[in-house]
């Protein structure tokens, strides 16, 4: 009996020995290890993601953006190359070039508002009349050019009475030429002068009419 149980008494159980701190602490690392690994992977797929619908979004703003500016670049080159031609004195309309100044006589005809706009477009405005000088040779050109009657720069300034150029400043009573006496406007509406047989007549700024632009040319 005492030797059977020297025998059994030098028996160690092996599961005593694998078991104790150090293997917690191994398992305890091995758990971190996976959840860190699995935590960063699910975060890596996430910025992918998020960045893959970033620059998606990215890129088709900078090709709208690119049409856009496509566009607009060929519009710009467009009007410049338009405006650089005109102030050179070089026109495909009926023109007429004074001192440093180009005066166009397009054909179609638009309202007082709309005529300014093409005028403009063109580089100038509509005509402003500075000098008896100047008249005279409106005359003459328009008799050369045209008979029919053309809006010029001049307009009432609404709900008053008294007329403004295209440029603000008033118009002189010495340096005007109205085919009836009109002094100041007495209509309540906007009203515009047009040039007709050398002289001026007031009419409502709807009426479609043609023009006279004024451009001022480069050399």
């Amino acid at each position: 009996m005492k030797q059977n149980e020297h025998v059994y008494g030098n028996i160690t159980p092996t599961s005593m020995r694998d078991e104790g701190p150090g293997s917690e602490r191994r398992c305890g690392y091995s758990l971190v290890i996976s959840l860190s690994v699995l935590f960063l992977s699910l975060m890596a797929n996430a910025l992918q993601t998020y960045f893959y619908i970033k620059l998606s979004w990215a890129s088709d703003t900078l090709s709208e953006q690119a049409r856009n500016y496509s566009a607009g670049d060929r519009k710009i080159k467009h009007v410049t190359a338009s405006l650089e031609q005109v102030r050179r004195c070089s026109l495909g309309e009926r023109q007429i070039q004074y001192k440093d100044r180009l005066y166009v006589f397009p054909t179609d005809e638009m309202s007082w508002i709309s005529s300014r706009e093409n005028c403009q477009e063109l580089g100038g405005d509509l005509v402003i009349i500075n000098s008896e000088e100047e008249h005279k040779f409106l005359v003459g050109a328009m008799n050369t050019i045209s008979n029919s009657l053309h809006w010029i720069g001049l307009r009432n300034a609404e709900k008053h009475h008294w007329w403004l150029w295209v440029d603000k400043t008033p118009l002189m009573q010495n340096l005007s030429w109205w085919r009836n006496t009109v002094e100041d406007s007495t209509s309540e509406r906007e009203e515009c002068v047009g040039y007709y047989d050398g002289q001026w007549v007031d009419l409502s700024c709807s009426t479609s009419e043609r023009r006279i632009c004024e451009i001022i040319c480069i050399h």
